[in-house]
C-alpha cells in the first residue's frame, strides 16, 4: 500500500463505519451522531450534561451542536434548561428511551468494533490503536 493513499481508505473506512451505524439506529429514527449523545447522556449519573460538554465530546462547533440538540429536542428524545442565573450555559437531559435500548445501541457498537478488528491478535488491536491516535494526533498539530 502506497501510504500517500491512507487518507481516502480512512475516509471509505469512516463512511462504511456511519452507514452501518446509522442503519442499525435506523429502527429508533436516530443518526449516527445522536446515538453518540443518547449513549453520551445515558452514561451520565443524571442523564445530563452541559451543550458544552457535548460540543467537546462531540469535536463539533458550537453552531453544530445547537442544531443538533434542536433536532433531538424536536423529536422529544432531549430536553434543555438554563443552567441558573448564566444565561449562556444550557444543561440537555435524556429524557428518550430506557436503560435496554442504550443497552442495545452499546452493543450494537462494540459488535462493529469487533467485526473490525475481526483476525487481529490482542497485541495488533493495541498497535493499531495506538498507530491510529498517532495519526490523529498528527493531524490536529
Amino acid at each position: 500500500m502506497n501510504p500517500k493513499y491512507i487518507g481516502p481508505i480512512m475516509k471509505k473506512i469512516s463512511e462504511e463505519m456511519e452507514k452501518q451505524a446509522n442503519e442499525q439506529l435506523k429502527k429508533y429514527r436516530l443518526t449516527l451522531t445522536q446515538g453518540k449523545i443518547i449513549l453520551f447522556l445515558s452514561d451520565k449519573p443524571e442523564k445530563r450534561a452541559t451543550q458544552k460538554e457535548l460540543e467537546d465530546f462531540l469535536q463539533v462547533s458550537h453552531p453544530t451542536t445547537v442544531s443538533i440538540v434542536r433536532s433531538m429536542e424536536a423529536k422529544n428524545m432531549i430536553e434543555t434548561v438554563r443552567a441558573g442565573e448564566d444565561r449562556r450555559m444550557k444543561y440537555v437531559s435524556l429524557v428518550w428511551g430506557n436503560e435496554e435500548i442504550y443497552s442495545e445501541i452499546r452493543d450494537n457498537a462494540s459488535e462493529l468494533d469487533r467485526r473490525l478488528l475481526d483476525g487481529f491478535s490482542d497485541e495488533e488491536k493495541a498497535q493499531f490503536c495506538a498507530f491510529l491516535d498517532r495519526v490523529y494526533r498528527n493531524s490536529v498539530c
